[in-house]
């Protein structure tokens, strides 16, 4: 297949930043060239949410947050400590944040909220930075419909009304260090208020990475190939995540996702449910097997 020289440097730069792709084999994350199967709180006050429990992060699949050492607990761990270092690495560009952590994907239904939400948990498990978990897709089962906020105000409520304070809006979870913003409630501003625009998210999470300076914020953001919102959002992020899933996704489809995504110079891919061969030794010391549907 024949590409654009510029689709295929992009293609090379996000993989060469990781020295190879991050993988998520099975559904777990891990970073080499393919993926395998799978504190303080700066605004800190008294939340007026309930608290998400640990049982409904699990049934949304909060894998990381398992007992024991696994393959996906490890290749987690990859990945967590590759964003941290990002983070504390990135140079200041204007009108970004290098805590501004985005994952997406080409296409719908490549992994990136499963992805989202184990990072942020690992991050914030890790001990070495708070996480704030940012939900911005408005699909169905979307994590703001798993982790039972559908009604509570969000992102969008925040980027429509300068007035709100985003460590009002935060909801607490059971994972110590771990807050979620979930994508908010679009009727609450009037049947005839337009959603707001790209560029709105993107200047409202400038204002959310002020207002919480200690944490790394993990953004949940709709496929680049679906919306333009990723592509919006991708120049105030210091890096960006991308879901790719092995042997399905459209080297072409990558491509076109990377080239709108440019406008963030930190772009690194993490290939989801990548098969493993028997030879395939990385968390097999003592670690029990593991096998995980896509997301």
């Amino acid at each position: 297949m024949n590409s654009l020289p510029l689709h295929r440097s992009l293609a090379e730069r996000a993989v060469e930043a990781l020295g190879g792709a991050t993988m998520l084999g099975g559904d777990s994350v891990v970073k080499t060239s393919t993926l395998a199967v799978p504190g303080p709180d700066s605004g800190a006050r008294q939340s007026k949410h309930p608290t998400i429990t640990r049982k409904l992060l699990i049934a949304a699949r909060a894998h990381s947050m398992e007992a024991g050492r696994s393959r996906c607990s490890e290749e987690l761990s990859v990945v967590q400590n590759q964003v941290v270092r990002t983070i504390r690495s990135a140079q200041v560009r204007a009108g970004s944040n290098a805590r501004l952590v985005l994952v997406t994907s080409a296409r719908p239904g490549e992994g990136k909220s499963f992805t989202s939400l184990n990072l942020a948990i690992a991050i914030a498990r890790a001990g070495v930075l708070p996480a704030l978990l940012v939900d911005t897709d408005i699909k169905p089962r979307n994590l703001t419909s798993l982790l039972g906020c559908l009604e509570s105000p969000g992102l969008r409520n925040l980027a429509g009304q300068t007035r709100l304070a985003a460590v009002d809006l935060v909801v607490p979870t059971e994972v110590e260090r771990l807050q979620f913003l979930p994508c908010g409630i679009l009727s609450s501003s009037g049947p005839d208020v337009p959603p707001p625009s790209g560029n709105a998210l993107s200047s409202t999470l400038l204002r959310l990475a002020e207002a919480f300076p200690l944490h790394a914020i993990v953004i949940d953001t709709p496929p680049v190939l679906s919306t333009s919102e990723a592509s919006a959002l991708a120049s105030a992020a210091g890096q960006v995540l991308m879901v790719v899933q092995a042997e399905t996704t459209q080297r072409s489809e990558v491509e076109a996702a990377l080239d709108m995504l440019d406008s963030c110079p930190m772009l690194q891919l993490v290939l989801n449910q990548a098969h493993i061969s028997a030879s395939d030794s990385f968390g097999a010391y003592g670690y029990e097997a593991y096998n995980q549907r896509p997301d």
